[in-house]
């Protein structure tokens, strides 16, 4: 009994702090920054809420006013000759979009700063610091180790390269495999919602509103976890 009791308040915490977590990065978002270090340890939460803390490493996201095409948005990730970048703006970078008080602009990739943000919560870009990133796929990435620890309780990897097997073969598309064959008892949407946020091409992870419309953000608050597996 205790350990029922105990598993319907963490399941209840989860689905109670998620919702405000995804509200604090969209007002990150609707602002143009990307926070470049969301972990467990930078959130607050509370019953009203959750506040995103610690925000040394935001960057804010450069974007282009010009009414540009965007049919070539995130073709490459790297720099093409002759592109010059400075103060980690870019300049002719694929891009994708944004909105700023209101207004959809084309947004830029921002070009390597540094790795930065704690380990397991680094997304592969970061880690390799190679070639230019999308600041809000990085602050998605994070998002979705948050959620996967706060299901499983433990980690999903040690470090974001291929050297770590576990990362190697969940960013590869196996994630749900390997939950399900460990018996961790998490339902197909919450294991479908975590590889969707956690393959390795930036290109490939669901954004923002993506994650706030799948069947397990909209579903879970309302489905207990008593009966089956959340």
């Amino acid at each position: 009994m205790f350990v029922l009791v105990t598993l319907v308040v963490i399941v209840t915490h989860i689905h109670h702090t998620i919702p405000y977590t995804k509200q604090g990065l969209e007002n990150l978002q609707r602002s143009g920054i990307c926070h470049r270090d969301m972990s467990l340890e930078n959130l607050l939460v509370h019953e009203n809420g959750a506040l995103i803390i610690d925000m040394g490493m935001c960057l804010k996201i450069p974007y282009s006013q010009t009414n540009n095409s965007l049919s070539d948005t995130f073709n490459s990730m790297n720099l093409m000759e002759g592109e010059t970048t400075t103060n980690g703006d870019s300049t002719n970078i694929p891009q994708t979009e944004y909105t700023l008080n209101g207004k959809t602009l084309p947004r830029n990739l921002i070009t390597p700063q540094g790795t930065c943000g704690k380990w397991i919560y680094m997304s592969p870009e970061i880690y390799k610091n190679e070639a230019p990133f999308d600041g809000f796929a990085v602050d998605m990435w994070a998002c979705g180790v948050i959620l996967f620890l706060m299901l499983t309780g433990f980690p999903p990897w040690e470090r974001a390269c291929m050297t770590d097997d576990r990362f190697k073969y969940m960013t590869a598309g196996y994630l749900v495999q390997m939950l399900t064959e460990w018996e961790i008892g998490l339902s197909s949407d919450a294991m479908d919602l975590l590889q969707r946020m956690l393959f390795i091409d930036p290109k490939d992870r669901l954004s923002l509103d993506q994650v706030k419309a799948h069947p397990w953000m909209i579903n879970g608050a309302r489905r207990g976890p008593v009966g089956g597996p959340f």
